[in-house]
């Protein structure tokens, strides 16, 4: 996947963690028992295993809004599990459960690596979704995913630098404001409708920035821009023009709201 010459790039970008994902039908051959044998999918390039919570579904709908309801689920067959496969150094995992497949990219703490950039990320989640679409075709003779949603978010850190005058989330927001007597806690969040060329509804793109702690304990604050729809087809490779078009409306979004002396010290190229 090339970069689109006029997006907007930074030399130094202030990404903590960056996630791409699909949802897909489960194969009704899947249970499971069967997670064993994809984690040796993935064991070579991640040995380390942790369990977790499986995540609930999480489709963008469109139309009028409903009223607030309780929900009550019927489970009618048993819940699988969310898996992590982990590198060593733990910056990138693999996680998996029976609808869903995740890449995550985590900057390590107190070192220096670089982010792989979107389209080294992209090429290696694509490979690790083929190999999970030809486990899953010698299950049940399905030759692709049916792909029902996709996901990308990052997740930026600002922390407080004053010789940048940089010390507090109004510094690096463009459409922040405060009194002269700084806020003790600031955030915001919105969404949008995303469109495709026709005009029709296909996903939402969600912006939040709020106060947090780093794990070394610093005082920060975090941005988190996620984009989630569905592709116009159900196949990987329309899955993945999607998430190439929801880097640029992430990137787009982040260069929109972010102030100027924010981007000087991340180093925009352009």
């Amino acid at each position: 996947m090339a970069r689109p010459i006029d997006l907007p790039d930074y030399g130094t970008p202030p990404l903590a963690e960056v996630v791409l994902g699909v949802h897909f039908r489960t194969p009704d051959q899947y249970q499971q028992i069967l997670a064993g044998e994809i984690r040796e999918l993935f064991r070579e390039r991640f040995p380390l295993v942790e369990d977790h919570q499986r995540l609930p579904p999480q489709f963008e709908t469109f139309g009028p809004p409903t009223p607030n309801m309780a929900k009550f689920e019927l489970l009618q067959s048993a819940q699988h599990d969310r898996f992590w496969f982990l590198a060593p150094d733990g910056s990138e995992l693999v996680q998996f459960q029976e609808d869903r497949l995740l890449h995550n990219w985590r900057r390590p703490p107190n070192e220096g690596q670089e982010y792989p950039r979107f389209d080294t990320m992209a090429e290696t989640f694509l490979s690790y979704s083929l190999k999970l679409e030809q486990y899953f075709a010698s299950l049940s003779g399905e030759s692709e995913l049916e792909i029902t949603q996709v996901e990308l978010s990052y997740i930026n850190h600002f922390y407080v630098e004053p010789d940048n005058d940089l010390t507090s989330l109004s510094d690096y927001i463009r459409l922040l404001s405060v009194p002269s007597n700084e806020a003790e806690d600031m955030g915001f969040r919105y969404r949008r409708t995303i469109y495709d060329d026709d005009g029709g509804p296909t996903g939402r793109i969600y912006v939040s920035g709020d106060p947090a702690v780093s794990k070394s304990g610093e005082k920060i604050s975090t941005l988190n821009i996620v984009v989630r729809g569905a592709p116009k087809e159900t196949t990987l490779d329309s899955a993945m023009h999607y998430l190439k078009c929801g880097r640029e409306l992430i990137v787009n979004e982040f260069t929109d709201i972010t102030t100027d002396k924010a981007q000087a010290r991340w180093e925009r190229i352009k």
